[in-house]
């Protein structure tokens, strides 16, 4: 998710606008913390709903780890700031 934010980030200082350090502290400081703290409300959600709808008791640590291989395409996004 900080890749992320950072290509966001290298994309704007190339493309030459505003000021890099009020964006830089808003797509990769404030950027990367909102995602993590809404990705692990994600996982709070499902986890409730596989223990209250199905009746599973998935272990948290296989949840977390198949999520955080989800969310590993978030690091292309470093690639945005390659002009095409």
């Amino acid at each position: 998710m900080a890749m992320l934010g950072l290509g966001g980030w290298l994309w704007w200082q190339f493309s030459g606008f505003g000021t890099p350090g009020t964006v830089f502290l808003k797509t990769v400081v404030f950027g990367t913390f909102a995602s993590l703290l809404l990705w692990m409300v994600w996982l709070l959600v499902v986890y409730a709903l596989l223990q209250r709808l199905a009746g599973i008791e998935a272990p948290v640590e296989q949840l977390v780890r198949a999520a955080g291989f989800a969310t590993l395409p978030l690091a292309l996004g470093i690639f945005m700031a390659i002009p095409a």
